[in-house]
């Protein structure tokens, strides 16, 4: 096991366990809701950032913007073309290509790039005119309450151990 000093050790294997933790969370479905891992690629943008700030560290998960989405659902949907003279200015919409690539797997059109943003809009603005984009409702509080139980049992378990085995370390030490 880690001793004390492996402290980074113990949070950089947590994280590694929130990222399974949240990939798998994708995997589900919800009561009615759209599936919300069909290619994988929200799955595949999560990614574990370590941040240190003197005596604290944080995990922190990221994915595509798209993803707290689709936990809370819109009503504005976020137009912007990926090479519109506004996204001179303003970055593209997250929304609008993840949806492009969706549409390009989902109908097979591989490289066909300006058909899938077309269709893209076409689904967004079905989307306004309905009112809403889809919503995969409460998938982030199921990741917290999952990392929340999950992290704190191997992280105490983690540290318990690490602690342990400085005791033993310093405990073994023979004085001449």
């Amino acid at each position: 096991m880690a001793a004390t000093s492996n402290i980074l050790g113990i949070v950089q294997r947590s994280g590694e366990i929130a990222k399974k933790i949240a990939k798998k969370q994708l995997e589900k479905n919800r009561g009615g809701a759209l599936e919300m891992n069909t290619f994988g690629t929200l799955q595949e943008s999560i990614d574990v950032k370590l941040n240190i700030e003197g005596m604290f560290l944080e995990l922190e998960l990221e994915s595509a913007d798209y993803g707290l989405l689709l936990d809370k659902g819109f009503k504005n949907i976020p137009f912007t073309k990926p090479k519109s003279k506004k996204a001179t200015t303003k970055k593209p919409s997250q929304y609008i290509l993840g949806l492009t690539k969706w549409v390009a797997k989902k109908y097979g059109l591989g490289n066909n790039w300006k058909l899938a943003t077309k269709i893209a809009f076409a689904i967004a603005h079905k989307q306004k005119d309905d009112g809403k984009a889809p919503a995969n409702p409460g998938w982030i509080e199921e990741i917290k309450d999952d990392l929340n139980n999950q992290l704190n049992t191997q992280m105490t378990l983690d540290t318990m151990a690490a602690i342990n085995t400085d005791v033993m370390r310093i405990l073994n030490i023979t004085i001449p």
